[in-house]
């Protein structure tokens, strides 16, 4: 379980760079989320996060291999996905936001602290970590910074008859 406790050995998980080992990658990251009893939407959050990472190893790289490590400390988990690519930046293109593109960001949405080390030529490798607290705020706790803006309701006299 994830209290205070301080690190742990990682659990690593070697996956083949294919499509059909991401449902792999989804079950052992929400193995170890339930083992380290982890609120049901930070599995959530952490599943989908990995695997859109582990999807980009597989549909961006040559790898053959992904390796995808978990490590709790300090009431969080940090999740790695390591490839042998190279990272190849993109910029995103609106119109094209139906063929892909949008995957950092929503790893970036989904997790408290996100990172990536871009593979280069000289040094392939892409390495992103994925960092989640154990207990991922309500959405109005998330908020808490935020002005509340009281319900609006139209006056009578404005209302379309």
């Amino acid at each position: 379980m994830i209290g205070t406790e301080g690190p742990r050995l990682p659990r690593v998980r070697c996956l083949a760079a294919h499509p059909d080992a991401l449902a792999e990658a989804r079950t052992f990251i929400r193995e170890l989320g339930v083992d380290s009893r982890l609120p049901e939407r930070t599995i959530d959050e952490l599943t989908l996060a990995v695997s859109e990472a582990c999807g980009n190893a597989v549909a961006h790289t040559d790898s053959l291999l992904v390796l995808v490590s978990w490590q709790t400390r300090n009431g969080e988990v940090e999740v790695q996905v390591k490839d042998d690519g190279i990272f190849e930046r993109r910029i995103p293109i609106p119109q094209l936001a139906n063929e892909g593109g949008l995957g950092i960001r929503l790893m970036m949405a989904l997790v408290d602290e996100f990172a990536i080390r871009q593979g280069t030529i000289e040094s392939p490798g892409t390495l992103v970590k994925l960092r989640k607290s154990r207990r991922s705020p309500e959405p109005d706790e998330a908020m808490g910074d935020v002005l509340r803006i009281p319900e609006y309701e139209p006056s009578q006299s404005r209302r379309p008859a």
